[in-house]
């Protein structure tokens, strides 16, 4: 029997680490940019095209793209639709970067004069959904062993709620990613000890280039009380090393 597997090489990083969710939104973003493309009576295949023929189409199509109701697309989803349209020609093997490359700077320009058209039509904010409850925290707060911290699995719980709370903008998608050396627990002006995350994360909502990226990695501060972040956070972490 073989020690090694038999997984195509060519295959594996693209089925390891396509989530599904990521799939659907790239099949999305295609499938608009291929609406575009019939409706404009073109004859081009993105996958065959040179790349100043795909910068030219992407040039015309970030100044018209409509969605179904000729409304402009939210932010959020215009910056999801050009990072889909990125990833599928990189995973058809067209190597070069819709975003960064100076071949597309025109239709960057476009891109950006979006987003600021969409801010004008009021959808350029993000609604974002309440997290949790006030409710449902104190249920999860006040159990007497989801969150007890003087039990290791407790103490794990409530950590990794607390990290997702403060630090992952898309829950739990990020998680398996963060390592330990991403934070660091450090005290202000004041003296108020925080613990705070050094990377930030590539999020739907912010990715490339387009002057929409995020400032710091966020803050979790210490509040002095038994049910402390911080206090959690630097005792776990000291158990692990």
């Amino acid at each position: 029997m073989s020690r090694f597997g038999q997984d195509d090489p060519t295959t594996f990083r693209k089925e390891n680490f396509k989530s599904k969710k990521t799939g659907q939104q790239t099949h999305f973003a295609v499938k608009v940019l291929s609406d575009f493309i019939v409706e404009r009576g073109m004859e081009i295949d993105i996958l065959e095209a040179t790349k100043d023929e795909i910068a030219n189409l992407l040039q015309d199509f970030y100044a018209n793209i409509r969605n179904k109701s000729q409304e402009y697309y939210k932010k959020n989803t215009l910056l999801a639709i050009r990072q889909s349209i990125n990833r599928y020609l990189k995973e058809n093997d067209r190597f070069f970067d819709i975003i960064t490359d100076p071949e597309f700077t025109r239709a960057n320009d476009n891109f950006t004069s979006l987003l600021r058209k969409t801010r004008e039509e009021g959808k350029g904010t993000v609604t974002h959904h309440e997290a949790i409850s006030l409710e449902d925290l104190r249920m999860l707060y006040e159990h007497p062993l989801v969150f007890n911290t003087s039990t290791p699995q407790g103490l794990l719980n409530k950590t990794i709620f607390e990290t997702i709370l403060y630090f992952c903008r898309r829950g739990q998608e990020n998680l398996s990613q963060l390592k330990v050396d991403e934070f660091k627990v450090d005290s202000d002006q004041k003296g108020q000890m925080y613990v705070r995350k050094l990377t930030t994360e590539l999020t739907k909502n912010h990715q490339g280039t387009t002057n929409e990226t995020e400032g710091s990695g966020g803050m979790m501060y210490a509040t002095g009380t038994d049910r402390c972040p911080v206090k959690s956070f630097v005792k776990i972490s000291k158990e692990t090393q």
